[in-house]
């Protein structure tokens, strides 16, 4: 083959030996046509895989009279002269560059955020957050219902197919596109509307007592997370103990489904028991007089064949026993938690409770033998700033306390993450068969089994929901009354039967307050973060802004950590929530007068100014049959 010269390698515009390069490169000088011609450009490369692309930030070279000289192929394309490559180098740039802002503003500035979201609500915002909402709420399916009814009356009366006997018309115009079908859905769809706003409206006159209660719920916990942020930290550990069973338990899953055998092409010398080489797993050679003629060579080939997968194989058991113990241990892990937090809120509600008793007995006792007690001798300003009220103590040690305390009823965790597990795993098999089905049965068949499976895994999944929304309040029970998962679960389905209004407005609540502070941390902590990389200056005198290519992305980085940190927050101002009712449920079933009206119960103040104004209607010996009726 002859030799090809390198010299075009290295070839210059002077080397074109009478040829004219532009016509080589087919580019006209008004730029009108550029690179048609027989030539191209030598262009920088990169590998790509197994092939060789070109750069596209790579220049082309300047030409005298090349009207493109110098500008790279990404800006014939775009016009800007940046690729996509160049674009995620700018934004990993600017994240290198603001990385302590996106850091110090995602994490600890989100979290002060909340803290004061939380402040702000136990102020009053609650109220205002709220009836806001439920404003919106009618406000939008009122306002949507009209629109559309606004718009079947223009349709109505702009459609008529011919005009009438008479020869009159009652319409604007003849063959309009809308259908008598469609005219009749959209006033049908704005009576639906009409019809929502109203059953709002019911809904919220049927719970409107209870939704000041409610408030008065959030403003408790948000003080009660205040005074012991630890508590939104337990999470961290949650998922560091999930990441800690995962380790182990993706190596198992992984070696139980890489299970398989090889398997041989062909035997040598028609022995099956000698493949291509191989004995019982050992070196066996073949005779040599076979060895390049009834074979063309002694080497050894096998093939894998993976282990049989179907429904029922020992491959199968063995990774559905793998995915119940995930399903367990993760619900487990979610147990605990939820029941630690339950724990800690319990005895920063009562906090101060037993000492309050104590002192009861001992001024009944003295009065009752004619003594006098000397009252106790108050505790300093500065104890109680560095170590809290002995007798009324609040702090982050409540969280430990309830630690310790959970460890008595670690079986109740156990048996309502059972229950969570068994009906996950049902869904999991549910899903397994319709896989199965989708690869086994064609037409009708198929398409009657999806359905009905579809209705089995939609009917677990409200079953799996139900049972959630059921544990939670059981391990809250629990935490209250120190019962065990059976007879706290029951308890606790019996208490939502009864307390349906209460229980129905704080969840509303709830739902809002989560809404809307997710939001407003979200947007506020995106504001300042911008703000602060906008404004503040380094030693040189320059903004973040001035060292990076855009704002945008560090700003967007940020909000999405600050939404992390929103969700752990209100997560656990959710959980606070809900003890607050079960505590305030129990306190006016044990205690006459509740202890939250007690002088000393200073913070539960929001809820004992509601059951004062309820007055007797709130007012437990008005109501000694049933006294947990709210």
């Amino acid at each position: 083959m002859p030799q090809v010269s390198s010299s075009y390698k290295t070839a210059s515009y002077a080397s074109t030996k009478g040829q004219d390069y532009l016509t080589l490169l087919g580019t006209s000088t008004d730029g009108s046509t550029y690179l048609e011609g027989p030539c191209m450009f030598e262009l920088g490369s990169f590998e790509l895989g197994y092939y060789c692309g070109f750069n596209p930030d790579s220049k082309l070279p300047v030409v005298p009279g090349f009207p493109l000289s110098n500008q790279s192929i990404t800006s014939l394309i775009t016009g800007d002269g940046k690729s996509a490559t160049s674009y995620l180098a700018d934004f990993i740039s600017d994240l290198v560059v603001t990385k302590d802002a996106i850091f110090g503003f995602g994490f600890a500035i989100a979290l002060m955020v909340a803290f004061v979201y939380s402040y702000l609500m136990t102020l009053g915002l609650v109220d205002c957050v709220v009836w806001g909402c439920i404003l919106v709420v009618f406000a939008l399916f009122f306002g949507l219902g009209g629109y559309m009814y606004y718009t079947y009356q223009q349709w109505d009366a702009a459609n008529c197919d011919a005009p009438d006997d008479d020869g009159s018309t009652d319409c604007t115009g003849l063959n309009v596109a809308h259908s008598d079908n469609e005219i009749d859905g959209m006033m049908y769809v704005s009576y639906f509307c009409f019809g929502v706003s109203a059953l709002w409206v019911a809904f919220i006159i049927c719970i409107c007592s209870k939704i000041r209660l409610a408030c008065a719920f959030v403003k408790v916990a948000g003080t009660a997370v205040r005074d012991m942020p630890i508590v939104l930290f337990f999470p961290v550990v949650q998922i560091a103990g999930l990441l800690l069973f995962l380790l182990p338990w993706m190596y198992y899953m992984a070696f139980v489904q890489a299970q398989g055998l090889f398997l041989c092409e062909n035997t040598c010398g028609g022995d099956s028991d000698y493949c291509n080489g191989m004995k019982d797993g050992k070196q066996f050679d073949c005779s040599l007089s076979e060895v390049g003629s009834t074979y063309p060579s002694n080497e050894t080939k096998y093939t894998w064949e993976w282990a049989d997968a179907s429904i029922g194989s020992d491959q199968d058991l063995a990774s559905s026993w793998m995915m119940f113990s995930y399903f367990w241990t993760s619900q487990f892990i979610v147990a605990m938690g939820q029941l630690v937090m339950a724990m800690t809120f319990v005895l920063w509600y009562f906090a101060g409770y037993d000492a309050d008793q104590e002192e009861q007995v001992a001024v009944q006792t003295a009065a009752a033998e004619g003594e006098k007690i000397e009252p106790k001798k108050p505790v300093g300003c500065c104890y109680k700033l560095i170590c809290g009220d002995p007798d009324n103590y609040r702090g982050n040690g409540l969280f430990f306390k309830g630690l310790h305390l959970v460890l008595y009823h670690v079986g109740t965790a156990a048996a309502g993450s059972l229950v969570i597990a068994i009906i996950q795993f049902i869904r999991y098999m549910v899903a397994k068969i319709q896989a199965q089905c989708n690869k086994s049965l064609t037409g009708t068949a198929k398409t009657i089994a999806n359905i009905v499976l579809c209705c089995i895994q939609c009917c677990l999944y409200c079953l799996e929901k139900c049972m959630k929304f059921i544990n939670k309040h059981a391990y809250i029970i629990t935490a209250v009354k120190g019962k065990s998962f059976c007879a706290a679960a029951c308890d606790s389905f019996w208490l939502i039967v009864r307390n349906i209004r209460l229980i129905a407005a704080l969840t509303m609540v709830q739902e809002f307050s989560i809404i809307i502070g997710k939001m407003l941390i979200v947007m506020a902590t995106g504001t300042l973060s911008y703000m602060y990389m906008q404004s503040v200056t380094n030693a040189a005198g320059l903004t973040m802004a001035d060292q990076t290519n855009s704002l945008i992305g560090p700003t967007l980085f940020v909000m999405i950590l600050a939404y992390f940190m929103a969700d752990m927050f209100l997560n656990t101002y959710s959980m606070a929530m809900d003890v607050m009712m079960h505590c305030y449920l129990s306190d006016k079933e044990a205690n006459s007068p509740m202890w939250a009206t007690n002088e000393k119960a200073t913070h539960l103040a929001p809820l004992a100014k509601v059951i004062g104004e309820n007055g007797p209607k709130d007012d437990p010996k008005k109501d000694t049959e049933n006294p947990s009726a709210e």
